[in-house]
């Protein structure tokens, strides 16, 4: 009994041993990779459970500095510009006998560098309260002409410019035709109302005919119906702009009714 117990042993032992056999060695070495993949995602998934997105985030932010201490470190500081100065309030028309001064403010004792249409026109220096005025008048081109400033440090260094301005210059009388009635016209109607009609340069233009204001439109023409005395009528048309220029055109009509 002893020996035919050995014997069924032995042969169990034979039949584990032919199948280990039959593992490659390739196949013996993909599992042991396998296994340790399995280890290391259980490894990674314990530590997230127990640390969150703490743990990435510390990661990430190590990996950003390993990265940045390649880059090279800038040798010099970039020189931060001047304060800009600000101009106060201008009007939005002159004429030729108003003289304009721009006010302002500024750094205290600061160079301020005045710019119409872009080009540098004149300089002034901004007292210990930081403000500044400097006259232009001169500098003004006739039409519309933009204004602005930037300030001057002691050393050299030029602010960004001022907030831009808009001003326009206008030293001529508007343009003024009036197109009907004609001087000495005799008008004969029924009704005493007549049509005066004409043209001018824009909409900003203010026309008045005897006092009282026509309606202008956008192509500068302009109408009014006026009422008529029998016999002689003086007819005045005046046309004033922005600043004050006025241009006035006189007309006399003849009026009386149809019949007489």
């Amino acid at each position: 009994m002893v020996k035919k117990f050995r014997r069924q042993k032995k042969t169990y032992s034979f039949v584990a041993a032919t199948r280990q056999q039959k593992l490659s060695k390739r196949e013996q070495a993909a599992y042991r990779k396998l296994f340790f993949a399995i280890i290391f995602l259980l490894a990674i998934s314990c530590l997230l459970y127990v640390k969150g997105l703490d743990f990435l985030t510390y990661y990430s932010s190590f990996w950003r500095q390993e990265s940045n201490a390649s880059e090279p470190i800038p040798t010099t500081i970039p020189e931060e510009l001047p304060t800009a100065p600000v101009i106060n309030q201008m009007p939005s028309a002159i004429k030729e006998d108003v003289n304009l001064k721009i006010y302002g403010s500024a750094p205290a004792n600061s160079k301020v560098s005045i710019l119409v249409n872009d080009q540098e026109v004149s300089e002034t220096t901004a007292d210990i309260k930081g403000t500044f005025e400097v006259n232009v008048e001169n500098d003004l081109a006739e039409g519309i002409n933009t204004i602005s400033a930037i300030t001057i440090d002691k050393n050299g260094l030029r602010s960004r410019p001022a907030e831009a301005q808009t001003i326009i210059l206008d030293t001529k009388a508007p343009d003024l035709a009036v197109t009907s009635p004609q001087d000495q016209e005799v008008i004969e109607t029924e009704m005493n109302m007549f049509i005066i009609t004409g043209k001018t340069e824009s909409t900003k233009i203010t026309v008045t005919i005897n006092g009282y204001r026509a309606i202008v439109d956008l192509d500068g023409h302009f109408s009014y119906s006026l009422p008529l005395t029998e016999g002689e009528n003086k007819i005045i048309v005046q046309a004033e702009d922005e600043v004050g220029h006025k241009t006035i055109t006189e007309r006399v009509v003849t009026y009386q009714t149809t019949g007489n």
